[in-house]
């Protein structure tokens, strides 16, 4: 039993060593926690009213919270960030889809 231990840790230092310098840093980096946001600091973050939020949420223009416990909910900083980008770049999907939005479609008459 012992043997098959060692055996196992020295093929894992092994395949370590081997490994490239960016290949374990890209395999920290996928292990490591992603910081968390409450509503209140997204909105603290983005001037938007709360509605507003779930409402961009709803409609799948803003990243989908995460619900780890019941009435919580909770987003990734780094999908909050990337969606700050998309927006901004006049070329996203993103930007597109809430131009679109903002547009106001006339009424038919009566």
């Amino acid at each position: 039993m012992t043997g098959g231990v060692i055996a196992a840790t020295a093929a894992g230092l092994k395949v370590q060593r081997q490994m490239g310098k960016q290949e374990m840093t890209d395999q920290i980096k996928k292990d490591e926690l992603r910081e968390m946001l409450t509503a209140e600091e997204v909105l603290a973050k983005i001037k938007i009213s709360r509605t507003t939020l779930f409402r961009l949420e709803k409609d799948k223009l803003f990243p989908q919270g995460q619900a780890p416990v019941p009435h919580r909910k909770l987003w990734f900083l780094d999908e909050v960030i990337q969606w700050q980008r998309d927006l901004q770049d006049p070329d996203s999907a993103l930007s597109q889809a809430v131009r679109l939005r903002a547009v106001k479609v006339p009424r038919k008459p009566k």
